[in-house]
């Protein structure tokens, strides 16, 4: 009997001893992780004109977008690296590993809160429908679109609407704006699909913006947000951006930065 309550005892202090490692091991864990996060890993669209965007005779990245990220970074002295030339799919790739800490001007989506987490809108954006010139047609609603061709950004998403009825569509995704433009102009689809600010600046450029036209309806009206990576081991970093982020916009004093921004840009 002595020896039965003997190994009884001794059980339970072996369940004991495992459950204190257990949680030491998990907060050693969560220590050393938020140590291990020395700066934020920042990605996002790199030609999307005024909001954000790359400019390679200076090699930096430009735009409301990055201006936030600066003016919130140094007020709160968060250390930050932008990526240079992410491709799209791969920022998103990223962001859902872990591998980026945030992504500037993202569009909201269910598929996308799955790994990141959204602040509160940073600009609003008409999505346009293009076409070439002399090939219009009339544009009310999405079921007009059935029937045609069309071609959207790769990994891009309009919210969830769009999204779902997307899948009753033909939409071939491409990877950069410049071959969206380049196959609609080649005649390979009737539409692309792209927001008004990136696409004008693009034609503009690229003096494409005499044989590609908007159809007069948008798509649709899209907030662009930042996405906060949902496995970035910079949670107390991120946590103090979050708050400096959400009393700007609180007080009106992103609206007023939005402005100064476009005027700059």
């Amino acid at each position: 009997m002595k020896k039965l309550q003997y190994f009884a005892s001794a059980h339970h202090l072996f369940l004991a001893s495992v459950i204190i490692l257990l949680y030491a091991g998990k907060g050693y864990a969560q220590e050393y992780r938020l140590l291990e996060c020395k700066e934020i890993k920042v990605a996002g669209p790199d030609q999307w004109n005024a909001n954000s965007s790359f400019d390679p005779t200076s090699q930096s990245h430009k735009g409301f977008a990055y201006d936030i990220l600066q003016k919130i970074a140094q007020k709160q002295q968060i250390p930050y690296t932008v990526l240079p030339d992410l491709p799209w799919q791969r920022a998103l790739k990223y962001a859902e590993d872990g591998q980026v800490d945030m992504i500037v001007s993202i569009y909201q989506s269910a598929e996308r809160e799955r790994y990141l987490e959204f602040s509160e809108p940073l600009f609003t954006n008409e999505v346009k429908i293009y076409v070439r010139k002399g090939r219009e047609f009339n544009f009310n609603a999405f079921e007009d679109l059935k029937g045609k061709k069309g071609l959207f950004p790769a990994a891009g998403s309009y919210g969830d609407e769009f999204d779902t009825y997307a899948q009753n569509l033909d939409l071939e995704g491409k990877t950069t704006i410049a071959d969206l433009f380049m196959y609609l102009s080649k005649g390979t689809a009737d539409y692309a699909i792209q927001n008004e600010n990136r696409a004008s600046y693009y034609l503009t450029e690229s003096g494409l913006d005499t044989k590609i036209v908007a159809l007069a309806n948008p798509l649709l009206n899209v907030s662009a947000r930042l996405g906060y990576s949902r496995k970035s081991r910079c949670g107390g970093l991120l946590q103090k951006f979050k708050a400096e982020f959400q009393h700007m916009h609180a007080t009106g004093e992103l609206a007023t930065l939005q402005q100064h921004s476009l005027n700059k840009n």
